[in-house]
């Protein structure tokens, strides 16, 4: 068991003793950032505009100057006869209007009016240097609210408009794609929807978890698609702890109810603080699970009575659910003792789940590659987990190349450049072994996108031409080193970011 803690862990109960070894850039999080740090990192678009404002400042410095030539020409070889009617242009002017003559004496021509050339010139000035970065910034800013119409946030002005040269996207396992054949859509706790603003008390919160992971206890019992789908937007929505759940929790008995219906009874010990409660959980479709409950939970703790009209109005939420073909599962519990009696349960939540099958990933992962941006899997997980996930969202070509991450770490130079083109999935990558890929295919000529959710992403999130996140799961650093926090989780809507960055980046050239 590794021993070390890294920054950014949390105690989340008990006491002890800690030795710090180092601190700072000495730690190995600081290590990996300060290389980020240390790297340029400037975006493709980006170079591109500063190459055309430094062009339009040297424009602008030349139209200055001529327009001073233009000036002292002209007032050197003013005529003595001429007489426009105004004050000789001599000494400091000591009054207000003084100075209006002596600014028209300087723009005017000889007959008093003003300077067609002149004019011409400094309009010419005002539009060039400060009219290309105005039009662009605004363009960019259109296509950024365009783009996203409220489904994303981008956190940069440059963000969505680098999409459009982007030649390569790196993925983690839950990151941008839509992994799991099983996602969930919506979470109700009492009468109210569960989302990112939502306060759970914490003892609904821990019946919810003991809940969706106690029926995994079972070791015997391989895990189902649902359930991995159920565990992970657990982990990642709720925060719940498998280990921790696992330590506390002991597994009584299971029991499959009318395996027809999908019905699961799990029977389960917990010591919480020293004091041992027996729990009976059920989970399994929301209209049998209801009809065997007699209170329900509300989202702050109360635990209030299943009357008829609350009965009808869970009914008419699972009725509305079926009727958007999207399956139902409900979560109920109670405290006994030494009786397993199966009725008066407590509802804990429902929660609405959509069968994805990758279709929509499928399409969206092909529709990338026809568009000339390969999709790549870089993840800490190993690579037949890798493997499969890919395999379903059809990311594997017909000779894909499954690479570990010390191998490619091991690898020299030369070898790195040859293979980091070949690569479909890279698996036990560590955060360094992210950065040196992207290094490699930054240096190869690619544009890199990497799709992050957990802390360990942030240096190559951070690192990336464009980092995005996915704003209900990710962490609150790979959300501040992004780019883009989508808030769908839905990797078809990256598609349509890729497409509009596309249409402004051929607009803007167009403009320039």
């Amino acid at each position: 068991m590794n021993p070390f803690m890294f920054y950014g862990s949390k105690v989340i109960s008990g006491n002890g003793h800690m030795l710090v070894t180092t601190a700072g850039t000495n730690t190995e999080w600081g290590k990996t950032m300060s290389k980020v740090m240390q790297a340029p990192n400037k975006k493709p678009l980006q170079s591109q505009l500063d190459k055309l404002y430094a062009r339009v400042d040297i424009i602008g410095l030349l139209i200055s100057i001529l327009i001073l030539a233009e000036l002292f020409l002209r007032l050197k070889l003013e005529k003595e006869d001429d007489n426009p009617g105004l004050p000789p242009f001599k000494g400091k002017p000591s009054t207000v209007k003084d100075l209006v003559d002596a600014v028209k004496r300087i723009v005017a021509k000889p007959t008093g009016k003003i300077s067609l050339f002149t004019t011409s010139l400094n309009m010419l000035l005002v539009g060039i240097s400060e009219g290309y970065p105005l039009v662009i910034t605004l363009s960019l800013s259109y296509w950024n609210r365009r783009t996203l119409s409220r489904k994303g946030i981008a956190q940069g002005l440059l963000a969505c408009g680098t999409m459009g040269s982007i030649t390569t996207i790196c993925t983690d396992k839950i990151g941008g794609l839509t992994l799991s054949p099983v996602q969930v859509k919506r979470c109700r706790i009492g009468e109210e929807d569960i989302n990112d603003d939502s306060v759970i008390d914490p003892a609904v919160l821990d019946a919810l978890c003991d809940g969706i992971y106690t029926p995994v206890l079972d070791t015997q019992h391989a895990k189902s698609s649902e359930e991995e789908g159920v565990l992970s937007w657990a982990a990642l929505k709720l925060g719940m702890k498998q280990d921790l759940l696992k330590q506390s929790s002991t597994l009584v008995k299971t029991k499959e109810l009318n395996s027809n219906e999908e019905r699961s009874l799990v029977l389960a010990r917990k010591n919480p603080q020293n004091e041992i409660v027996t729990c009976l959980h059920w989970k399994g479709p929301a209209t049998t699970i209801l009809a065997r409950c007699s209170f329900y939970y509300d989202s702050k703790g109360g635990i209030n009575e299943m009357e008829g009209e609350k009965r009808e109005s869970f009914k008419n939420f699972i009725e509305q659910m079926q009727s958007k073909h999207l399956k139902t599962i409900a979560f109920a519990y109670k405290k006994i003792n030494d009786s397993s009696e199966e009725n008066n349960l407590i509802l804990i939540g429902l929660l609405s789940l959509k069968d994805t099958n990758c279709t929509e990933t499928k399409e969206a992962v092909e529709a990338c590659r026809n568009g000339g941006v390969s999709v790549i899997l870089v993840s800490r997980d190993n690579d037949q987990e890798l493997r499969a996930i890919a395999d379903q969202c059809g990311m594997l070509g017909s000779n894909p190349l499954v690479l570990n991450g010390k191998d490619f770490r091991d690898y020299t130079e030369e070898e790195r450049m040859d293979k980091v083109d070949k690569i479909s999935i890279m698996s036990n990558a560590s955060p360094s072994d992210k950065l040196l890929f992207l290094e490699c295919l930054k240096q190869k000529g690619h544009t890199v996108a990497f799709i992050g959710t957990r802390t360990d992403g942030t240096p190559a999130i951070k690192q990336s031409d464009v980092g995005v996140t996915i704003g209900t799961w990710s962490t609150k650093m790979a959300k501040g080193a992004s780019d883009i926090v989508i808030l769908d989780g839905d990797f078809s809507f990256l598609e349509t970011i890729i497409r509009h960055g596309r249409c402004a980046n051929e607009n803007i050239q167009k403009y320039i």
